[in-house]
Order: structure tokens, then sequence, then C-alpha cells
């Protein structure tokens, strides 16, 4: 595998971070990773691999993740990747992946993850921002990125009894 794309969704900059350390983690394995904003369209023609995630809100991906995802229905292999804070507690990761059902709906993934965010009160909307203070939300960064390459090896990984 030479050239990945790893594209993220994202409203407060985590999903963001999380899709650096993938594509770092992609770089220490020896691969061309490009990591790109999904806004920004990026054509995943001529990829080896396409990593891609989204932040979570309402239960699902943000509708730029899932737009790009529908839009570029012929793409090489792909992988997902959600981050909320569900992602980062281990009595939770059905209900973390079950959040990238809408995008799995869209393309045949190899692999799929769920990993934890960060909730940094002064990067969140007005509106949010007072509805979490009021619910005693505290700040918390739920981004472990030894959890992030341990799963990027695995991808990595050729399955049990294959040459690949």
């Amino acid at each position: 595998m030479d050239r990945v794309l790893v594209g993220y969704a994202t409203r407060n900059g985590s999903t963001a971070e999380v899709a650096r350390i993938i594509a770092a983690s992609l770089h220490d394995a020896g691969a061309q990773a490009t990591v790109v904003d999904l806004k920004a369209d990026p054509d995943p023609i001529g990829y080896d691999l396409v990593v891609a995630g989204s932040a979570i809100h309402g239960g699902t991906w943000l509708p730029e993740g899932l737009n790009w995802l529908a839009a570029h229905p012929v793409m090489p292999r792909v992988t997902l990747f959600n981050v909320s804070m569900s992602g980062a507690d281990p009595a939770k990761r059905e209900t973390a992946l079950g959040y990238n059902k809408a995008a799995a709906a869209l393309v045949t993934a190899d692999a799929q993850a769920a990993f934890g965010g960060r909730y940094t009160p002064e990067r969140v909307g007005g509106f949010w921002r007072t509805l979490l203070r009021m619910a005693g939300k505290k700040p918390v960064d739920a981004i472990d990125p030894a959890l992030i390459h341990a799963w990027v090896v695995e991808l990595l990984s050729p399955p049990p009894g294959t040459n690949r």
C-alpha cells in the first residue's frame, strides 16, 4: 500500500486531530498519507486506501462526510472511523461503532473504528456550550494516540492465511 487518503469531517477539530494521528501512523508504516477535510471534496482516484472519518453529532456522521461518501461511490479500499465521546468508553463500543451505520450504507468498508474525542468549551458554539455547562459537563480529552496507532497497525496487517 503506497498512497492513502485520510479524509475527515469535523466541527471542533477533534476529528482532524485523529485524522492527523492516523496519517502519522500510516507514514510510520511506510505509506504516503494525504490528510484532507472532506469539505474540500478530495478525489479518491489514485489512492490505494481511503480512510474516511467524521465527528458524531446527533448519533450520526456530519453531512459533509456522508455527502462526500455518496458522491464517490467508486473508490479503492475504504475504512471508516468516527470520533465521539462514546468512542472513549469501552462499554459503549457497539454504540459508538453504530454511529458509522449511515456511512457504511454508502460504501463497502473493510474496517471500522470509533475513537474518543475532546470536549473543549471554548471550541463549542454558544448554545451547546450553555447546554453542556448546565448539564455539568467538564472539559475532557479522550483522544488516545496509542489506541489510534494500534488500529492503524491492525488495519495494515494482512488477514491470517493471506499474502496481502
